[in-house]
């Protein structure tokens, strides 16, 4: 089965200014694979005199609408929409999962304000268990900071996206193409983010394996996206 269902395999990175509606739209459009980044609502209660720390209320209600509203406008509910590890702990966020049933979650690495890749938020248990839960409506994409080789639990994801420490914000200690180079040995649907603006770039993963390329730099920059209005 392929991991993406577009005309051509390009995917388009989710970048947190620039992949709205109107972009992923685009995207979706000229025949590549959208993403869309959206979040809940943050409210924080006042502090309890008991408690060190302020409690935080998530409501999931417009992420929902959002959701909802670029599989109305798209006619199709193919999109990534990342998300942090710990919403899946959150059973608000299940139930929406659940309910709109896109094609894709990605989980970014970022757990308790840490970079930590994929490979270990999995060892987690309850994440490992929410993940799995996650699947049973969607395909699973996680990101990866790093080659990794002895982790069977990595077989929950459904791809691997590849940051790199020539990615946008660095992240990473390999550079994307070494990591890849590596990961596409031990693993399926390895997906390389960053560093990649030209055909010949696409070309040179495509025939190495990748299921598909995913580009930022060159969709923020086009007219579409909400960082050139």
């Amino acid at each position: 089965m392929k991991l993406f269902d577009s005309k051509w395999p390009i995917v388009e990175a989710a970048m947190n200014n620039a992949s709205n509606k109107n972009l992923a739209l685009a995207v979706s459009q000229a025949g590549g694979f959208p993403s869309l980044s959206t979040y809940p609502k943050y409210n924080v209660r006042p502090r309890n005199p008991n408690s060190p720390l302020p409690h935080k209320d998530i409501d999931f209600d417009p992420m929902f609408y959002e959701i909802s509203d670029f599989i109305l406008s798209n006619g199709s509910a193919n999109v990534i929409v990342p998300v942090p590890p710990e919403w899946l702990l959150h059973p608000d966020f299940l139930k929406i999962a659940k309910d709109v049933k896109i094609s894709h979650w990605e989980i970014f690495p970022r757990w308790q304000n840490e970079q930590v890749c994929c490979s270990r938020l999995i060892m987690d248990d309850l994440i490992f268990g929410c993940i799995k839960q996650l699947k049973k409506y969607s395909k699973v994409i996680g990101r990866l900071l790093g080659p990794v080789s002895d982790n069977p639990r990595l077989e929950v994801f459904d791809g691997l996206a590849i940051k790199g420490s020539d990615s946008g914000g660095g992240r990473g200690y390999l550079t994307v193409q070494e990591t890849f180079n590596y990961q596409i040995q031990h693993s399926k649907n390895v997906i390389p983010y960053g560093v990649v603006g030209t055909p010949q770039q696409v070309r040179n993963y495509l025939d190495q394996g990748a299921p598909a390329v995913a580009v930022g730099t060159l969709f923020a920059a086009c007219k579409e996206s909400p960082l050139t209005m």
